[in-house]
């Protein structure tokens, strides 16, 4: 067996990325379709991460954060005490 050239495998991977993304951009841009809830909330964690933030329980997902049982918890004492 002949062994691969690895950088002959490296242009090939990023000439491919390359041309797609341009066809991906000049058709007009990225369209995020059905996960942009996803999209934003890794962006929201990222710039929380680049202005010295660390992970915490903030950063689960908003759908997470709803069916955790402290959130009805805090909802219950929050609608009681008014």
């Amino acid at each position: 067996m002949k062994q691969i050239n690895s950088i002959l495998l490296f242009a090939i991977l990023f000439g491919t990325t390359v041309v797609f993304s341009g066809l991906t951009l000049a058709k007009g841009g990225m369209y995020l379709g059905k996960h942009e809830s996803d999209i934003l909330h890794l962006l929201d964690i990222l710039q929380r991460l680049r202005l010295g933030g660390e992970f915490t329980l903030i950063f689960k997902r908003p759908s997470e954060f709803l069916r955790s049982r402290r959130y009805f918890g805090w909802l219950i004492l929050t609608l009681v005490l008014g």
